[in-house]
């Protein structure tokens, strides 16, 4: 853990990321959410990826997920690519090397801890990093967005909509999404 808190800053770009309210989305040709930590954060998440691909159709959405659940999100029809990371040391160069190999230009660290994630986005190369809330983060400098603190008057859902703002989408739609397989129904109505 030590590496990722004093080494790995060290060797962060300082003028890789675009400080910006407002992402130019037409420079954008696919979109990477980080949501690599429990179910429950991932299925607080489908709004975004419903919304994401409702409004950018043409951009690749690549998720990177917790290995342990992504399972029940592959079926998810807003998601074109899973990359898997379990938010672990062990794995980083791994998910970094998956990572740098797609090119993002575009990260929403929807749910994703620091300090892994935070270099792993800056280290893939992104441009973009909108990490929310993000005032207790000690990576901000290397966010697009400017500092925002937690609102906790406001439901975890719409909390991570508001990442789209700086997409230039407002949306309020917060219906989850979970497309189960065929199988598994057809298992569970067997049982």
């Amino acid at each position: 853990m030590r590496i990722f808190k004093y080494i790995i800053p060290c060797f962060l770009p300082k003028n890789q990321i675009i400080k910006t309210n407002l992402v130019p989305m037409d420079e954008i040709d696919k979109i990477v959410c980080f949501s690599n930590t429990a179910i429950g954060d991932t299925l607080f998440n489908t709004p975004v990826f419903r919304s994401l691909k409702k409004h950018f159709p043409n951009k690749k959405l690549i998720v990177v997920m917790n290995p342990n659940n992504y399972k029940l999100f592959e079926n998810n029809p807003y998601i074109d690519d899973i990359i898997l990371y379990s938010g672990k040391t062990k794995h980083f160069f791994k998910a970094l090397k998956e990572l740098k190999e797609i090119n993002p230009k575009l990260i929403l660290a929807l749910h994703s801890n620091d300090p892994q994630a935070t270099p792993l986005a800056v280290l893939s190369g992104a441009k973009y990093i909108i990490k929310l809330p993000n005032d207790k983060n000690e990576f901000t400098k290397w966010h697009t967005n400017p500092v925002v603190k937690r609102d906790k008057n406001k439901h975890v859902i719409l909390q991570r909509l508001d990442f789209l703002k700086f997409l230039g989408i407002e949306e309020s739609d917060c219906r989850m999404d979970l497309f189960l397989k065929g199988e598994w129904i057809e298992e569970i109505e067997e049982n």
